[in-house]
């Protein structure tokens, strides 16, 4: 029994031996795992080579030889991983476009999908057991398959969908002629029910729907179209690759404006449902997008979505490692980065982060203060708002471009708007900054800042996001949506927008593919088949019978449709 265990264990040792030479390419990087291996390895030959004694079972060797084998698996492993990094690694490198992907990707830009359920979200946060699986989306790289899986997979471009040129979005026929059905809508909720039953992935339509829906008081019935348009546009793997890395590039046309409004939409509904890391996440994606332009103007409020979250790391790198470098000159970036410093309990840089916000932004002080309505002539800011820095002039003349742009007033409303709640808090802080700018012993020292910000905000042909900023509508930055009335949605069937709905309307389209009737099909027959549906249970028995044995006959829909609409007609 000792020389068998002598000879098994030399065989496994030889053979750790060999898996060990081949990975001679990373032993600098495992000296110290071998070394310790090797030293186990010896301990246990000397161990084997002493014949058994009294009460060691083949139980035992046998579990020595299942672990050494285990190692040698591991290591192999080990390996297979390593060689497979390299080559992805050297295979990156010669892709430029990949590099220059990897120098744009921003942790604070990189998507998420484990945090894009706000009901997982909201139930963890209160503790009940249907947060249990709150990141489920995360494994599987998608948005949550119960926003979707009951309409059906996504269409891809060849079924209706849309396709990616780079980073234009191309839209199929299909989708087009969806397009075209919706400008025809007359806004009746209802009918905008009715057409995303019959379209489920249709982006332009679901986003339409999803607003009305919204302004009608039922963000649980909106939150589902917007993730629905979301999975409209990202049906490949790459795509959705790229989201998660935060390289995912879209051009802003008509086409791709869907997107963009999706993801707005669904993270200020994620914000009103309590679910607010959701809701950042969400934020992030829409504005990794398009950083250039931020045609939603998320980020006027993107940092302090991440100060609710408790996201502060990245609320401090949007000002220092942008990925545009005039996003340091975004008033609510300037804010929130004092923010973020105070709640990591550094009160000095917090101090000097609010302190360069006033002194770019002068006006800002005066917004903060009416925005948490105080009075600053019956209050503390008496003496520092007299300040000739915090002085009309001082913003009317130095900054006149900017202000006659009309982007930067909405930016600071923006910003007093999104911020108010915590400084409302924190007036010491806003007051220990105020007083830092005010007592400078040279006030000249922020002339270069206010250059700076006029210079940017007040050209828009260098800076184009001035031009969209100014076109976003403050309401967009609430914390509710705009309600269209009490009586809006008395009259609105929500079973429109079930999974329900959808089927009956898929089973229909597969019941009345076109016909040919003699050989020749009418290019009218579906819509006239939608038409008898509708008008033939209203018809007296008669007329029903009547129309039944034409059609037996073999009369066209088309046919049968000038029928009914004759004896109507002639009826009335």
């Amino acid at each position: 029994s000792g020389s068998t265990m002598t000879r098994e264990d030399a065989e496994a040792s030889s053979a750790e031996e060999e898996a060990g030479g081949k990975s001679s390419g990373f032993a600098g990087l495992l000296a110290e795992e071998e070394d310790a291996s090797t030293e186990a390895e010896e301990e246990a030959s000397a161990e084997a080579a002493v014949p058994a004694r009294e009460g060691v079972s083949r139980g035992a060797a046998k579990r020595k030889k299942k672990k050494k084998k285990k190692k040698e698996v591991a290591r192999r492993e080990r390996e297979d991983e390593e060689a497979l990094l390299a080559a992805a690694i050297s295979e990156a490198a010669q892709d430029p476009r990949a590099k220059e992907e990897a120098s744009r990707a921003k942790g604070y830009a990189a998507f998420d999908f484990g945090r894009v359920d706000a009901t997982r979200e909201v139930a963890a946060r209160l503790g009940t057991g249907a947060g249990a699986g709150r990141r489920r989306g995360k494994r599987r790289g998608v948005f949550p398959e119960s926003f979707d899986g009951d309409f059906g997979e996504a269409p891809t471009f060849a079924r209706g969908g849309v396709r990616f040129e780079g980073s234009r979005v191309v839209a199929s026929d299909d989708w087009t002629a969806g397009v075209d059905e919706l400008s025809r809508c007359r806004g009746d909720p209802n009918e905008l029910a009715t057409l995303c039953a019959v379209r489920p992935f249709h982006a332009p339509t679901l986003t339409t729907t999803a607003d009305v829906v919204a302004r009608l008081g039922l963000a649980e019935e909106a939150w589902p179209l917007c993730c629905r348009s979301l999975r409209a546009f990202t049906t490949s793997d790459s795509a959705r690759q790229r989201v998660a890395a935060g390289t995912f590039r879209v051009a802003y046309d008509d086409v791709s404006a869907p997107l963009f409004e999706a993801a707005f939409a669904a993270a200020r509904l994620a914000g009103m449902r309590g679910a607010p890391e959701t809701s950042a996440n969400l934020f992030k994606f829409c504005l990794s997008l398009e950083p250039r332009l931020d045609p939603k103007g998320v980020l006027m409020r993107l940092p302090a979505d991440l100060i609710v979250a408790e996201e502060y790391e990245h609320c401090l790198e949007l000002f220092d490692d942008p990925l545009e470098p005039w996003w340091p000159l975004v008033p609510t970036v300037c804010l929130c980065r004092g923010l973020a410093h105070l709640a990591k309990r550094d009160r000095p840089r917090a101090v000097a982060a609010v302190a360069d916000a006033l002194a770019k932004f002068p006006h800002l002080l005066l917004c903060l203060l009416d925005a948490c309505r105080v009075d600053p002539d019956a209050s503390s800011f008496r003496d520092v708002v007299g300040a000739d820095h915090f002085s009309k002039r001082t913003w009317t003349t130095r900054q006149r471009r900017a202000y006659d742009a009309r982007a930067l007033p909405r930016a600071l409303d923006v910003a007093c708007l999104r911020t108010r709640r915590h400084f409302k808090d924190n007036l010491d802080l806003l007051l220990a900054a105020a007083r830092l700018v005010a007592d400078s012993p040279d006030p000249a020292d922020f002339h270069a800042k206010l250059d700076l910000v006029d210079l940017v905000w007040g050209r828009q042909a260098d800076h184009p996001p001035a031009a969209s900023y100014a076109r976003c509508p403050l309401s967009d930055f609430t914390d509710t949506f705009e309600q269209l009335g009490p009586d809006a949605a008395a009259g609105f069937d929500a079973s429109l927008l079930s999974p329900e709905a959808a089927k009956r309307h898929r089973d229909h389209r597969l019941r009345r593919r076109p016909r040919a009737v003699n050989g020749i099909h009418h290019p009218h027959d579906d819509d006239s088949l939608d038409l008898l549906a509708d008008l033939l249970p209203q018809l007296p028995p008669d007329l029903q019978a009547h129309v039944q044995a034409r059609a037996a006959a073999g009369a066209s829909p088309h046919e049968l449709q000038e029928l009914v609409l004759a004896e109507l007609h002639h009826a009335t």
